[in-house]
């Protein structure tokens, strides 16, 4: 039977993905799904991807498959081309999903929505550190409806944000949050309102937490879907 698991943020650390797959014998047909900030591409010549490819591609079969973060090479990822099936194939296992694709996975449907600003953005420089594509727009979201099992995204809707601020504000103390652009929470409160969904999973802000039935925030923690 395949088996589905999901996880957070990696930033290219692709040790803890490598130790799950040994450790519960994963392989053929199996799947783990990074919910942003995979990291496979950072470098403007690409060697970081190169290397990992290869390697995994030689030594292992479990489907690899990402959304993008805020912590991405988006130069890189748009020149990824877009299957029929809506999702980008990098090689025989790794695969990207664009923003406002949908599949069936095992029985589950699943909508992915990549995406987030940095909250040090004001201190990053373009194109090298740091993307303006990393912010999800009303064009990604446009049309967007449906009924899904899990919503995947890198950062979660506002007002999901607001109600756990201080849950989901690892970082507090060290940021002035009245400078933080949370545009990319706005627009998936929108898009909240144009769909019907089970779970929510998301990532971005570095902890492991159930919020609710409905919401859930990964980082390094696997969990599997059944």
């Amino acid at each position: 039977m395949n088996r589905v698991f999901i996880t957070g943020d990696k930033h290219g650390d692709f040790y803890p993905i490598i130790n799950f797959i040994e450790k519960y014998e994963l392989g053929y047909g199996d799947f783990i799904i990074i919910l942003g900030d995979m990291g496979l591409y950072w470098r403007k010549d690409g060697k970081d991807a190169k290397a990992f490819i290869q390697m995994y591609e030689k030594d292992y079969e479990v489907n690899l498959m990402f959304i993008d973060g805020n912590h991405e090479n988006f130069d890189r990822l748009k020149q990824i081309p877009v299957g029929e099936n809506g999702l980008s194939k990098i090689s025989e296992h790794i695969y990207y999903l664009p923003r406002g694709c949908a599949f069936e996975l095992c029985g589950k449907k699943y909508l992915c929505m990549g995406g987030a600003d940095s909250i040090d953005k004001f201190r990053r420089e373009e194109h090298f550190t740091w993307w303006k594509d990393e912010q999800i727009t009303k064009e990604d979201i446009k049309g967007i409806k449906g009924n899904y099992d899990y919503v995947l995204t890198h950062c979660c809707p506002t007002s999901v944000f607001n109600k756990n601020k201080f849950i989901l504000c690892t970082l507090a103390g060290m940021i002035d949050e009245d400078i933080v652009d949370h545009t990319s929470e706005d627009r998936l409160e929108e898009m909240s309102k144009n769909i019907q969904f089970k779970h929510w999973l998301f990532g971005h802000y570095h902890t492991d937490v159930q919020l609710d039935d409905k919401f859930r925030c990964l980082y390094n923690n696997f969990i599997e879907i059944e």
